[in-house]
């Protein structure tokens, strides 16, 4: 099981059994954009490449991080989407690279500040129960003092907290099964995903 199946587990189980059992999916002839998870793999891919680049994990420099992340994920898209773009490609693409360009920038300010990549697409097994849980971790660094943080790369509008990601209170109504809620001080949580856990378990 990999470890962003859970969450679509948590969500509903019969949709889990459909789409990571059964490898059902939805499939749209007529489509001509990129919808969010082809939005996220293609940035993904950018800054994967980026952290696999021995000359640009020390990069203190965002112009040249910004220069190396457009044209990864120009030739990205050329590779998979052809020469010809239709206008919400043109638009989304030119999205994705100001997205990167502030990434180059704050990766040059953290690269400066001392934090180091040590992993990108760190594979791992986590054997829990009978259950064989599957993940790669974006990115891991190391920074002053010795502190290991782990990175996931996210491309929606707007950032959430991990908390915020990972757990919500229950409602008045709640339908979350008992294995899924959890108590801290006194108050009830739901587990709504649970990536960062497994991630922390695993490392």
């Amino acid at each position: 099981v990999s470890v962003t199946a859970f969450r679509d587990y948590l969500r509903c189980p019969f949709r889990f059994y459909l789409k990571h059992v059964l490898r059902m999916e939805t499939v749209d002839p007529f489509k001509t954009e990129l919808d969010a998870l082809d939005f996220g793999t293609l940035c993904h891919a950018a800054l994967e490449a980026m952290g696999l680049e021995p000359t640009l994990r020390d990069a203190v420099d965002p112009a040249a991080l910004r220069e190396f992340l457009r044209a990864t994920i120009d030739q990205r898209a050329r590779a998979r989407y052809g020469a010809e773009w239709p206008l919400p490609l043109i638009v989304q693409v030119e999205s994705a690279r100001q997205r990167l360009a502030r990434a180059a920038e704050v990766q040059a300010e953290q690269r400066a500040a001392g934090w180091v990549i040590e992993h990108v697409e760190r594979k791992f097994e986590l054997a829990i129960g009978a259950i064989t849980v599957s993940g790669k971790i974006d990115r891991i660094e190391r920074g002053p003092g010795g502190a290991v943080r782990v990175i996931d790369y996210k491309t929606s509008d707007k950032g959430i907290t991990p908390v915020a990601a990972h757990v919500r209170g229950v409602r008045r109504e709640e339908t979350a099964p008992a294995w899924a809620r959890f108590s801290i001080g006194g108050r009830e949580y739901v587990w709504t995903d649970l990536q960062l856990p497994l991630y922390l378990e695993a490392l």
